[in-house]
């Protein structure tokens, strides 16, 4: 198994609350088992828009009723604080997305910072195309805040574009969906198949 396949790609929104429910499952599986875990923040709706989901700007109220109803069951289970609806749900990806991938290359802690974003959003509802915010989810996550002064530069801003192209082409449906060993499992209440998909993983390289 090369390094390549051995690593999760975790394709995620970084407005998504059920990405935030699994960005540190996924990071503690990872770790786990000793896998690599690749970041590939993308916007959701433009993935959406071409692969024949429907944008969150035109999901209907009872499904989006159902969607917040799910959202309080799985945080309730997992003890995770969650505001359903937040104030900054709905705004620009590149700015928050751009300083993880600037993170993960420069060999920060681009989980802990990915999870901080999240939280930012979804447990304390603060704007987080805001720079302060951006500052302060980096001091938390050990990464340097200088960093943000460069996330929406053109070529970081090409590896999000690049990540939407990836997840098309790897049958990537929302957020969030994990790639393991070429299969993709979309959505944080598949992690537990994500765990088997490893945990098989794991096996086969011991025999070999």
């Amino acid at each position: 198994m090369t390094e390549e396949t051995a690593a999760i790609e975790f394709y995620y929104s970084i407005r998504s609350s059920f990405a935030y429910l699994a960005a540190r499952r996924i990071a503690h599986l990872a770790h786990a088992h000793g896998r690599p875990l690749v970041h590939r923040p993308i916007d959701l709706q433009k993935l959406i828009a071409v692969n024949g989901g429907v944008t969150y700007d035109k999901v209907h109220a009872v499904r989006r009723h159902n969607h917040e109803r799910n959202l309080e069951r799985w945080a309730r289970k997992l003890a995770i604080p969650v505001i359903v609806d937040p104030v900054h749900h709905v705004g620009p990806r590149e700015r928050p997305s751009g300083l993880v991938i600037l993170a993960q290359r420069q060999g920060g802690d681009a989980d802990a910072l990915a999870h901080e974003i999240l939280a930012a959003l979804w447990r304390d509802d603060r704007d987080i195309d805001d720079a302060s915010v951006l500052a302060d989810c980096c001091c938390r996550a050990g990464v340097d805040p200088a960093l943000i002064d460069r996330a929406l530069d053109p070529d970081v801003q090409e590896e999000m574009a690049e990540n939407g192209r990836r997840a098309l082409a790897a049958g990537v449906v929302g957020s969030p969906t994990f790639i393991v060993d070429g299969e993709p499992f979309f959505g944080q209440d598949l992690l537990p198949f994500v765990e088997e998909a490893l945990k098989a993983g794991t096996a086969r390289r011991r025999v070999a």
